[in-house]
């Protein structure tokens, strides 16, 4: 069997096997991340191939509303800036002669070179990088640059490439006019793919020269525009992704988020994926904005499922607990109603 052949089955048992269910468990998620990084390392290419080609064909979710697709990027982030760079090149020239043809190689080769461009940027979230430190970031950007071009005729068809497409042209320095127009094009595509959102909305940040005023305004737009599909949940996503965004924890706290309007978008993302996972999620910042009337009602849906805590320093199941045994109910900023 070629190794086209076998690409093409796999996928389709893959496919198969996710038509099988309504939804993923959101643990598959991370069961995903695990089974990609397990075949770079073996480099199991076709795998990878038809892993990519199953969740491409049936844009897939967990239970929570995690996109599948989103697993190879974090995979991407997770193994290859930590590689010697001499590594990375011989795996993708080894991917390449083994598999020409491969829809995601070139894809993946892009998202390894723009992490590895991050790794490199160095800098803080409030600070830009030193001149040497923005040379490596500039030079490892063109290789990912020139990869997404390979992957340009067939990557197209995947929000991942516009999703690298998106931060390349950020990190470049191109005008904000043309990362709207890329955001646009994504998203008329690929409406209510959370990752477009959040990787334009990575350029409203402190160290990209902007400011929370307009990353607020954004993040209404977007949710805005996604609010058909989405309700207002867009707008719980991606403050979550900023509070998500590593050694950035206290962007979440000087932003504008505004508690009434992050519960009512926990509600709509709940009201579409009532999973215990987002329910914990809602706890964590209930309690972090010390909701105390919220935090007792959702710590009673979890009962023994409460795990609280997500992308929040010091924030605990037992501390939420503690903070409802000693806090006046009305304490907290903007509870809303």
């Amino acid at each position: 069997m070629t190794l086209r052949g076998a690409r093409v089955m796999l996928a389709a048992a893959l496919l198969a096997a996710a038509n099988a269910q309504a939804a993923y468990d959101y643990r598959a998620y991370g069961t995903a991340i695990s089974e990609i990084l397990g075949s770079l390392a073996k480099r199991d290419f076709a795998k990878l191939d038809g892993i990519y080609a199953a969740y491409l064909a049936r844009p897939t979710r967990t239970a929570d509303g995690t996109w599948m697709l989103k697993a190879f990027p974090a995979a991407f982030e997770a193994i290859f800036p930590s590689y010697p760079q001499g590594q990375v090149e011989e795996i993708f020239r080894d991917w390449k002669t083994r598999d020409p043809d491969s829809a995601l190689r070139p894809l993946a080769e892009a998202f390894a070179w723009q992490e590895r461009a991050w790794a490199a940027k160095g800098g803080s979230c409030y600070q830009q990088s030193s001149s040497s430190q923005r040379t490596a970031f500039n030079a490892l950007l063109d290789r990912s640059a020139a990869s997404l071009r390979e992957a340009e005729s067939k990557g197209r068809d995947s929000p991942l490439w516009h999703v690298a497409a998106i931060l390349v042209a950020g990190g470049q320095l191109r005008p904000a006019a043309d990362l709207d127009g890329l955001l646009r094009e994504s998203s008329s595509r690929f409406p209510g793919f959370e990752p477009l959102y959040a990787a334009r909305m990575s350029f409203f940040t402190p160290a990209w020269g902007g400011d929370f005023g307009e990353l607020d305004r954004f993040i209404r737009a977007s949710a805005a525009q996604t609010q058909a599909t989405e309700g207002r949940a867009l707008y719980a996503w991606l403050y979550l992704d900023l509070a998500a965004t590593p050694g950035c924890n206290n962007l979440f706290e000087q932003s504008q988020v505004s508690w009434p309007d992050m519960k009512a978008a926990f509600d709509d993302m709940l009201d579409r994926h009532p999973d215990v996972h987002n329910l914990n999620v809602y706890a964590t910042f209930a309690c972090r904005e010390r909701d105390v009337e919220t935090t007792v009602r959702l710590l009673a849906k979890l009962g023994s499922e409460a795990r609280l805590g997500m992308w929040s320093r010091g924030v605990s199941t037992d501390s939420c607990r503690a903070m409802i045994r000693n806090a006046d109910p009305l304490a907290g900023r903007e509870q809303g109603t």
